[in-house]
């Protein structure tokens, strides 16, 4: 049972999340009304990205999409744990799983919004670029990254056998 004070701790970090996140919804509506170039930092998990791509397009917008990813769910869990362990915030396992899984199917959609797409993977040490679109042209694709990324074909859609048709360089 929580006390009225952990209660109310509880409480406050919900509303000013969801403040939070209420500003920068109404900080992006204000930078794509007066046509301002601005960047977001996103799971890519959600409804509201790609319709945000959308109308940017409809504006004139070049939609540069940057989509950094690991592997595996379970990596991902785990890098939480680690960011947890060096004091930052927790994810709920569920809400980890949803947002990942999400995010991949979110993927095909990018390509087809965005003028120009980087798909980079962090699961490594180093992070590397698996592939570099430009206009729906193919503009560099690490031989080494695909031949690794074969392995992972049924985790990871947007490898060579599930990519949008990309015309070569």
């Amino acid at each position: 049972s929580q006390s009225e004070e952990e209660y109310a701790e509880k409480l406050s970090g919900k509303i000013q999340r969801r403040s939070v996140t209420a500003y920068a919804i109404l900080e992006q509506e204000r930078l794509l009304a007066i046509g301002a170039s601005f960047g977001l930092d996103t799971t890519f998990s959600g409804n509201r990205e790609l319709t945000l791509m959308k109308r940017a397009v409809g504006c004139g917008y070049k939609v540069n999409f940057i989509f950094v990813c690991v592997e595996s769910l379970a990596l991902c869990q785990v890098r939480i744990l680690e960011r947890v362990d060096s004091g930052g915030h927790a994810v709920p396992a569920e809400d980890v799983s949803r947002r990942y899984s999400r995010s991949l199917r979110n993927l095909a959609s990018a390509f087809d919004l965005a003028e120009r797409v980087f798909i980079l993977d962090n699961t490594e040490e180093k992070r590397r670029l698996l592939l570099s679109v430009e206009h729906g042209r193919e503009r560099e694709t690490s031989p080494s990254a695909l031949r690794k990324s074969r392995r992972a074909q049924k985790k990871i859609p947007y490898l060579p056998h599930k990519r949008p048709n990309l015309q070569n360089k």
